[in-house]
């Protein structure tokens, strides 16, 4: 999200310092990215299958958040009008940018590293996020259901990690605190830093 960039630079590593380094015999199946107000995930493509397949567009990787549309997918940031709106529900759409790896080597921020053991019931809800029908092209979709304070960016985050078999919960999730909390008590879990990031 691009809106709040200081903030999310702010805050981007507040919920991974006790969580140990991935060393080299760590093996993450998905990647949660901490952005201050928003998580996403960033998985392999060698993940996706299915529809959700087309999602990397050829990429290694694949980065996949969730947001109010007219809200997340402005490229110059929403102004004053869509931020007085924000908090309204509405239709919501998916981001999903395709990246180099998984972790995104473009991201200069530590990212906790998780284990995947269901990577089909997370695709069964990446499909199931998406329009039936061909995946549209563009980095923002149409999701199959909308935003609302009830359910965020991180309520949808919360539910794609608890799809993939983890120990995670959306209820009561509308914050990124609420996924981060769960997810450093993820057995495996461990902090990942990008190349170009500066170590906590």
């Amino acid at each position: 999200m691009r809106a709040l960039p200081v903030l999310m630079l702010a805050t981007a590593c507040a919920a991974t310092p006790d969580l140990p380094d991935c060393g080299p015999e760590a093996r993450p199946g998905l990647f949660l990215y901490d952005r201050g107000i928003h998580t996403e995930i960033n998985l392999p493509a060698t993940t996706l299958s299915g529809r959700p397949a087309a999602l990397a567009r050829g990429a290694a990787g694949v980065r996949l958040g969730f947001g109010k549309r007219g809200f997340f997918d402005r490229p110059e940031g929403p102004g004053i009008a869509a931020y007085a709106l924000a908090p309204l529900p509405g239709p919501a759409v998916l981001e999903a940018l395709p990246t180099a790896g998984a972790p995104d080597p473009a991201v200069s921020a530590p990212v906790i590293g998780l284990p995947l053991p269901d990577a089909a019931g997370l695709n069964r809800f990446l499909d199931r996020s998406m329009p039936p029908g061909p995946v549209p092209e563009g980095r923002f979709i149409p999701a199959a259901w909308g935003y609302s304070l009830a359910y965020t960016c991180n309520t949808w985050v919360a539910e794609a990690l608890e799809q993939s078999g983890l120990p995670i919960s959306p209820l009561g999730v509308s914050r990124a605190a609420g996924v981060l909390r769960q997810a450093i008590r993820v057995p495996g879990a461990c902090r990942v830093t990008p190349p170009g990031a500066h170590p906590q």
